[in-house]
């Protein structure tokens, strides 16, 4: 029997736990196990879950959003779940969304999804990616795509907002890496997984993602996503780790994405500076975060990834 686990990661959101959870239990194809993972929330979250009979409730102090996933996806794979469907507590899958991405099982071990947000809009995927990719490796009109299908398509990276993935890949890979906190775990993962199978991206949008980060245009910088600088430093100082990865197991140049952080972490500093909706404290945020990040990437060096 092909038994599926969902796992949730929360912290603080409880309406739209709420509302993640309902819209799991109206699934199509139901689940087997629900896991709630409660990032030490203080908003009711905590007292709320405590209620539910029918949920596992793993409770931690806030590790971030990778720090979930690796508590959650171990409980998963330790229970023996064949599928383990990662979810955030800010999207809310259709009710045909865990039929629709088993139906590509055949295909891949580690399925994807397209989002879109609340005014309908498809959300483009792989933004973590673009900080190091090349024209050789990533197809610019489809992001991290490399392969496209009528419905779907070949995907460097992949997201914990709806990515279904199998034991195995569990098995090959090891559970996420949670010193991550966040940003960039999920691509970790994804690029580690596409080692042992396939990894895709169903085009269809099954998810809806009530988060969505601000973005603007802006005269001389284009459109600009407006980040957290909590989010915005985690960014920067996990790109190191990745780094490393593609250095390792993808034949990468380390010269080559050492620059391009550097140009990504120039380019943080000077809208830092000039655009008035990002403080100035963000130059040190950025600053932060290459050292960090270079310190970082000592623990999870080339080597590391050799034997995943």
């Amino acid at each position: 029997m092909t038994d599926v686990t969902a796992v949730i990661v929360s912290h603080n959101r409880k309406e739209w736990l709420i509302e993640c959870i309902d819209a799991i239990k109206r699934q199509s194809r139901k689940v087997e196990k629900i896991i709630v993972v409660d990032n030490d929330s203080s908003d009711g979250t905590r007292e709320w879950l405590g209620d539910q009979l029918d949920l596992d409730i793993i409770y931690q102090g806030n590790l971030g959003g990778a720090g979930g996933f690796e508590s959650g996806i171990r409980a998963a794979h330790e229970n023996g779940s064949t599928w383990i469907w990662c979810l955030d507590d800010d999207v809310e899958p259709i009710e045909s969304a865990l039929d629709t991405m088993l139906a590509y099982s055949d295909i891949s071990k580690c399925i994807n999804t397209n989002k879109i947000d609340l005014d309908g809009n498809v959300i483009e995927l792989g933004g973590f990616m673009g900080l190091l990719h090349t024209n050789n490796d990533f197809n610019k009109v489809e992001g991290n795509c490399v392969q496209s299908k009528s419905d779907w398509s070949d995907f460097r990276g992949a997201c914990f907002e709806g990515m279904l993935i199998h034991r195995d890949v569990v098995a090959s890979t090891g559970y996420p890496l949670g010193d991550f906190f966040i940003a960039g775990d999920d691509t970790l993962f994804g690029l580690l997984a596409s080692l042992h199978t396939k990894v895709i991206l169903v085009k269809k949008p099954l998810l809806i993602k009530k988060g969505v980060r601000k973005i603007k245009n802006k005269p001389f910088f284009g459109t600009v996503t407006f980040h957290s600088n909590f989010y915005l430093y985690h960014v920067i100082r996990n790109s190191f780790v990745v780094k490393n990865l593609l250095v390792a197991r993808f034949n990468r140049n380390q010269f080559d994405l050492v620059s391009k952080i550097l140009i990504y972490s120039l380019k943080s500093l000077m809208r830092s500076i000039f655009i008035k909706e990002m403080p100035l404290e963000q130059v040190w945020i950025v600053m932060r975060g290459v050292r960090d990040g270079i310190k970082f990437s000592k623990k999870y060096n080339p080597n590391y990834f050799l034997e995943r």
